[in-house]
This record gives structure tokens, C-alpha cells and sequence, in this order.
């Protein structure tokens, strides 16, 4: 495993690179190319990768809480059972990408672009709502993301404006639903 801790690889040209297991907590990967390469299983806390064109890499079963993705294009990214708590997706491309049972409790998806972007298997909870707009939220739902409901009709509504989806039935607390239903 190699520790790369908060090294720089700013604008970097890293296409099909290989950062596979590696430590990579505060590395700075601003504006960098990494398209294709692969982050799987790395440890990559508190990492900026803001404005980097990772299209098509893998970031599978890696540990990405708290990175900052701003700006960054994740076009086709694999994700798949990564843990991206805290992390910050704003304005960032998310095309085709796959979020397949991943972790983003509190991650911040303002202005993200995710049509396409396969969400099965991944459960949202009222941490990361305020968020994600109504719209997003909906977007989500509609490819494979689990609404799992944590809290009241009422704190739903006031997050968002609307009556929570499910407000009208008598489902237990921490409950999957099916999205279809929404």
C-alpha cells in the first residue's frame, strides 16, 4: 500500500493511473486528469479532487468521506460500495456514474448533474436530504436509490417544502420503501 498523504498532484495528467489501496488522505488532485485510472480501496478522507475529469475511473470500495468532488467530472465513475460521507459533489458531472451501496450520508449533491447515474442498493436518509433538491431527490429515487425514512412527515416537509412521499401511510421508522412508490 503506498501513502501518498497530502501529496500533490495538482493538474496532473494521471489517465489510467493506478492508486489502487493507496493512502491518499488530504492529497490534492485539483483539476487533475485521472480518467480511467483506478482508486479502488483507497483511503482517500479529506482528498480534493474539485475540478478533476475522473470519467470512467474506479473508485470501488474506496474511502472518500469528506472529498471535495466540486466542479469534477465523474462521467461513467464506478463507486460502487464507497464511502463518501460528507462529501462534496456540487456542480460536479455524475453522468452514467454508479453509486451502487454506497455511503453518503451528509454529502452535498447542490447543482450536481447525476441523470443516468445508477443509485440500487443505496439508502438515502434524512441526514443527506436538505442537500439534495425535491427534484434530485426524485431523480434518485427513479434509479434504484432506497428512500429510508428516519424522521417525521412534518421535518420532511420542512426541508423541502412538500409532503413527504410517504406521509399518508403507516410504514415504521428506518423502513425501506419502494421507490416506485414516490
Amino acid at each position: 500500500m503506498n501513502n501518498l498523504y497530502a501529496a500533490d498532484f495538482q493538474d496532473g495528467h494521471l489517465s489510467d493511473s493506478s492508486f489502487f489501496r493507496a493512502v491518499l488522505v488530504r492529497a490534492n488532485f485539483t483539476n487533475a486528469s485521472l480518467q480511467r485510472s483506478n482508486l479502488a480501496r483507497s483511503t482517500s478522507r479529506k482528498a480534493r479532487f474539485d475540478r478533476a475529469d475522473m470519467t470512467n475511473a474506479r473508485l470501488n470500495n474506496g474511502q472518500f468521506d469528506k472529498a471535495d468532488f466540486s466542479n469534477a467530472v465523474l462521467i461513467g465513475t464506478s463507486l460502487v460500495e464507497a464511502s463518501l460521507r460528507e462529501a462534496n459533489f456540487t456542480n460536479a458531472q455524475l453522468g452514467g456514474a454508479k453509486f451502487t451501496r454506497v455511503e453518503f450520508m451528509g454529502a452535498n449533491f447542490n447543482g450536481a448533474d447525476f441523470r443516468e447515474a445508477d443509485f440500487s442498493g443505496t439508502a438515502i436518509s434524512e441526514l443527506n436530504l436538505p442537500r439534495v433538491s425535491y427534484q434530485q431527490l426524485e431523480l434518485m429515487l427513479k434509479q434504484g436509490a432506497i428512500l429510508r425514512q428516519y424522521t417525521s412527515a412534518e421535518r420532511f416537509q420542512q426541508a423541502y417544502g412538500v409532503a413527504h412521499p410517504f406521509a399518508h401511510t403507516n410504514l415504521p421508522i428506518e423502513k425501506h420503501l419502494d421507490p416506485s412508490r414516490f
